[in-house]
């Protein structure tokens, strides 16, 4: 499973799915990521607006260490 791509698709489109929950609680970019950053995840707010554009791939190492408070909690 290292280095294993979640690909977003039409019918599936994780980007928009995280613009979605970041909109619900009223955040910006910058909060998810400085969460994700001090739980030691190396991404950054370009990641993750190209994330949330479908431009670039979710890869699951990256993830599966964060907690769902680190975009619900901001």
């Amino acid at each position: 499973m290292n280095g294993q791509k979640i690909r977003q698709y039409e019918q599936v489109t994780i980007g928009k799915n995280i613009i979605k929950v970041r909109l619900s609680h009223k955040i910006g970019q910058t909060d998810p990521v400085r969460k994700l950053q001090l739980l030691g995840v190396p991404f950054t707010r370009e990641a993750l607006a190209k994330t949330e554009r479908g431009i670039r791939h979710v890869q699951l190492r990256a993830i599966k260490p964060c907690p769902k408070q680190a975009v619900t909690s901001c």
